[in-house]
C-alpha cells in the first residue's frame, strides 16, 4: 500500500516502524564496527614491544621472589600468581591495557585485574609462603591498592564480588573459603575401586586449578611460564 493511500494512523505506524528499523540497523552496524576493533579476550596478543618489556619485568620479579624464598624456582601456581600480580601493577603503571570481549572486560598487562586479585588473595591465604618474600609482600600491597583504584574508574569492567574481596583483604577482614568436603562413606561400603589413585588425585587438582584460573586469567599471556601453561592444560 502506498503511503498516500494510508490513513493518518497507518502513516504514523509506518513512520514509527521505519524509525525503529533504522535504529536497529544502526545499532547492528555499530556493534559490528566495535567487534572489528575490540578483540576476543582469548585471541588478543599484546604488541611485541609491550610484551617484551612486560616479560622482562615479570621475569625479574619472579626470580627475585624465588631467591628471597631460598628456592631455585617458584612452584607453577606461585609463579603464576606472582606473574599476575607483577603484570597487573606494571600494566596499570604503564597503561598496558586493552578492552576485550568474551568475556567482556579490560585486560591490564594481559590479565583481568579483579579476577587476578581474587585468585591471588585466595592463594596467599591458603599457601602464605609467598608473603615471606619482602619483594612479593610489598608488590602485593601495591597490587591490592591499585586494583581498588582501577575498579573505581572502571566499574563497568570490574566484578563487585571480586572487589569486595580485595577491600576485605586490605581491611584485614578477608575470610578464606573452605575447600569443599569429600562425601563420607560408611567403612563397610567403601570399595577399593572408589579410592582414587595418586595420579587421579593430582589430575583432579590440576583440573580444579585450571578451571579456576583459565576463565579469569589470560592463559595465553606470553608472560606465563611454559611449565605453568603445561600444568594448566594437562600436558605437564
Amino acid at each position: 500500500m502506498k503511503l498516500s493511500e494510508m490513513t493518518s494512523e497507518q502513516q504514523e505506524e509506518k513512520r514509527k516502524y521505519d524509525r525503529e528499523a533504522k535504529q536497529r540497523q544502526r545499532a547492528k552496524e555499530k556493534t559490528e564496527r566495535m567487534l572489528r576493533i575490540i578483540p576476543n579476550a582469548r585471541d588478543y596478543r599484546m604488541p611485541e614491544e609491550q610484551q617484551n618489556k612486560l616479560g622482562q619485568h615479570t621475569h625479574i620479579v619472579t626470580k627475585t621472589v624465588a631467591a628471597e624464598l631460598g628456592v631455585e624456582k617458584l612452584s607453577d601456581p606461585d609463579q603464576y600468581i606472582t606473574a599476575g600480580v607483577a603484570s597487573v601493577v606494571f600494566g596499570l603503571e604503564n597503561q598496558v591495557t586493552q578492552i576485550v570481549y568474551q568475556p567482556n572486560g579490560m585486560l591490564v598487562g594481559g590479565w583481568f585485574p579483579d579476577a587476578a586479585a581474587s585468585e591471588a588473595i585466595e592463594r596467599v591465604h591458603r599457601f602464605p609462603s609467598l608473603l615471606q618474600s619482602t619483594t612479593f609482600a610489598a608488590l602485593y600491597n601495591r597490587f591490592l591498592q591499585a586494583v581498588v583504584k582501577w575498579s573505581k574508574k572502571h566499574e563497568h569492567y570490574s566484578t563487585p564480588e571480586f572487589i569486595q574481596e580485595v577491600e576485605a583483604e586490605i581491611a584485614g577482614t578477608y575470610v578464606l573459603r573452605p575447600l569443599p568436603e569429600l562425601r563420607k562413606q560408611e567403612p563397610n561400603k567403601i570399595q577399593a575401586s572408589s579410592v582414587p589413585s595418586e595420579a587421579e588425585i593430582l589430575e583432579q587438582g590440576r583440573i580444579k586449578l585450571s578451571n579456576q584460573l583459565q576463565p579469569q586469567f589470560h592463559i595465553h599471556d606470553p608472560n606465563v611460564s611454559p611449565d605453568a601453561r603445561r600444568f594448566l592444560d594437562g600436558t605437564l
